[in-house]
């Protein structure tokens, strides 16, 4: 089993990053995958920048499969990264990730 906290972890590291959550997306080959949604810091990152920097410290399997960049993470009424609303996100970006 992955772990998001994990992955979380070693994006939130990464220089130029804000803030960032890693879900769960249904995969058409591996059941599952990690993906991530990242709140840059003061300079534009691409998602080959981010697991360029990730494979250094991370397994491949832990790596995100799908990248999403967006302005501020959704969050729950106690403040905390709404998963649920960022799973969706991913769902509407691509229904079953191949």
């Amino acid at each position: 089993t992955l772990s998001a906290r994990k992955i979380e972890e070693a994006i939130q590291s990464l220089p130029g990053v804000s803030r960032a959550a890693v879900v769960g997306v249904r995969h058409e080959k591996w059941g599952e995958v990690p993906c991530a949604l990242i709140v840059p810091a003061d300079f534009p990152l691409s998602p080959e920048d981010v697991k360029a920097a990730l494979g250094k410290c991370l397994a491949k399997n832990e790596l995100p499969e799908f990248i999403l960049f967006g302005d501020a993470l959704p969050l729950t009424s106690s403040g905390k990264p709404d998963k649920m609303k960022i799973k969706a996100l991913f769902s509407k970006s691509n229904a079953v990730l191949r």
